[in-house]
This record gives C-alpha cells, sequence and structure tokens, in this order.
C-alpha cells in the first residue's frame, strides 16, 4: 500500500519558512523564489486541509498546528541529514563543502583546489561561494572561510573559529608602470590613474593615514570586484590599493610591484568549523589541510598571521 505522504518540496519550504519565520529567508535558503516557497505551501496546506500560518501585515506567524509540525520536520530533517552524512562516508563518497567568501576562493582557494585532489583523491571538496554568516546547526556547509568574522557576526559559541590571515592594503601597479610613478612622496600618487576596489573610501583612508589631503570624491574607475581591479592593475592601467592576499602571488612573480611601505589594515580572514565534535575525517582532513596551506603561504610571502 502506497504512501500517503505530502510531497517532499513542500515539506522543505514549510520547514525552512516556519524555522526563519520568514518567507524571504527560506527562498534565500533553498535558492528559490519568495513565490516558489508561498506556492509550496498553499499547496501543502491545501493537501493537508489546514493552515500553518497567520499572515500578518509584516509577514507570517505560525500557528499552534503549525509550531508542532515544524519542531518534527526540524527533527527529522536534521537526523535524515546526519544519517545521509554517514551513509555516504561508509560508502566512501566523500564529499566536503566548504562556504568560502567569494574573493578569498577566486584569489587563494580554488586554484588550490587540485593540490588539494591530488593528496585527497578519495574526498571531493565543494566550494559553495557566499557571503555571510555561518550556522553551525543548520548550514549544509562542513567549513567556513569568511572575512572579518569576529566584526561582522554574532559570536556562536558552537563554532570553533580559528585566524588564517591578517591582510593590510598597499599601492601597487604593474612592473611596467612603476618606473613612471614616483614613490617618495605618497601625494604623487594623486597624479595617477587610482583605481578603486567596491569602496572609493579605501584609497581616502590610505591618503589621510600618510598625511595626504585629497579631493572629493578622488577620481578613478571603480572595479565592484576586487579581482577585477587586480587584473586592470597588471595590465598596466593604473594604480590599486590592494591587500597582501590579493597581490602576494602577483607581487612574488614580478607583475606588480608595491609603491610604499606604508599599508592600512584591510581585515582578516578565519575558518570556521564545529566544536560539537562531530568532524567526519574528511572534514578534518580539509580542514587541517586548509590551515597547513595558509602557513606555508604566509612563510612564502613574509605575512603574518597576527
Amino acid at each position: 500500500m502506497a504512501r500517503k505522504l505530502p510531497p517532499l518540496k513542500a515539506l522543505r519550504a514549510f520547514e525552512a519558512a516556519a524555522r526563519h519565520q520568514s518567507f524571504s529567508k527560506a527562498a534565500e535558503e533553498l535558492h528559490v523564489t519568495h513565490a516558489a516557497i508561498s506556492q509550496q505551501i498553499r499547496g501543502l496546506e491545501s493537501w493537508l486541509g489546514a493552515k500553518l500560518f497567520r499572515r500578518i501585515t509584516r509577514g507570517v506567524e505560525l500557528l499552534e498546528d503549525g509550531e508542532r509540525y515544524r519542531a518534527f520536520l526540524t527533527e527529522f530533517f536534521d537526523r535524515l541529514e546526519r544519517e545521509t552524512g554517514e551513509l555516504r562516508v561508509r560508502l566512501g563518497a566523500a564529499h566536503v563543502t566548504v562556504r568560502v567568501d567569494p574573493q578569498f576562493a577566486a584569489l587563494w582557494l580554488v586554484p588550490r583546489v587540485s593540490e588539494f585532489s591530488q593528496r585527497y583523491p578519495e574526498i571531493e571538496l565543494n566550494i559553495v561561494t557566499e557571503a555571510g554568516a555561518f550556522e553551525a546547526r543548520r548550514d549544509d556547509a562542513d567549513l567556513a572561510i569568511v572575512y572579518d568574522y569576529t566584526s561582522q557576526h554574532e559570536h556562536d559559541a558552537s563554532l570553533s573559529c580559528e585566524l588564517l590571515i591578517v591582510v593590510d592594503a598597499y599601492p601597487v601597479c604593474s612592473v611596467s608602470h612603476a618606473p613612471d610613478v614616483g614613490r617618495d612622496d605618497p601625494a604623487d600618487l594623486l597624479s595617477e590613474n587610482l583605481l578603486h576596489d567596491e569602496d572609493r573610501q579605501w584609497w581616502r583612508q590610505w591618503f589621510q593615514a600618510s598625511g595626504v589631503e585629497t579631493p572629493d570624491p578622488i577620481p578613478g574607475p571603480l572595479y565592484s570586484q576586487s579581482h577585477m581591479a587586480l587584473m586592470a592593475t597588471e595590465s598596466g592601467q593604473g594604480v590599486a590599493l590592494l591587500d597582501d592576499l590579493e597581490t602576494a602571488e602577483s607581487v612574488y612573480a614580478g607583475r606588480l610591484v608595491r609603491l610604499s611601505e606604508h599599508g592600512i589594515p584591510a581585515g582578516a580572514y578565519f575558518l570556521l568549523s564545529r566544536r560539537d565534535g562531530a568532524l567526519k575525517e574528511p572534514v578534518v582532513a580539509a580542514r587541517t589541510w586548509i590551515l597547513d596551506k595558509m602557513v606555508g603561504f604566509r612563510e612564502k610571502h613574509g605575512l603574518s598571521q597576527l
């Protein structure tokens, strides 16, 4: 006799919306639209023949039966996820998902994934680029690499937070462009084509720290992603203010040259993992590998962790 079960997609949509008390946040978590979440929940309520939410002015509110059903489904999905993960490990399907700040992924982690695969051919490393908080209990990722965790995220006692690298930003340009740029007076850089990375305030902060007055705004093209500013700088389009992580390999390879030894603080990157003792062997291997590779990177380029 066939089981009389509601659609799995509808259950996932309801559980996420009920847990977040928000259709919008559920849509973000499941990577669908707000309308799709609403449609799935209406379908589930129709299938059950009962309302699970009360629609209010500022959003939705769980009814008593909805909360009871949410608690059951959350426990069920948690156990299903845990049992499935353990089964995959026992069957040799070792997958480790790392949620990474997009910039860190592009500049540091992705170019090194092949090294991880050569060392651990039995482990599949999945990279998900997304900036934002990492929830140990609900996040699909096994590990996370985030930018400025201590200042931008609420403290979560269930997470282990390990500092990977502290970065400073320095003015750099291509080697071919360097002879035309004066290095003695920081004010000389105002006559250059200054490339801005996301926030025009970076250059202003650097000039202020150097005791130089600047126009408002400081002219120059804006790049929404730092790796685009890096590419423009390497091609000789101007002078950019970029951090150690972005420029270390290019400076080491002779594609870029640093124009001043005066830098400004540019934040830090942290590796997050769970404290609950449930880290599987593949996750431990990936975590250890990331930490070891970062130690080698810092030593190679004379960068500090502190």
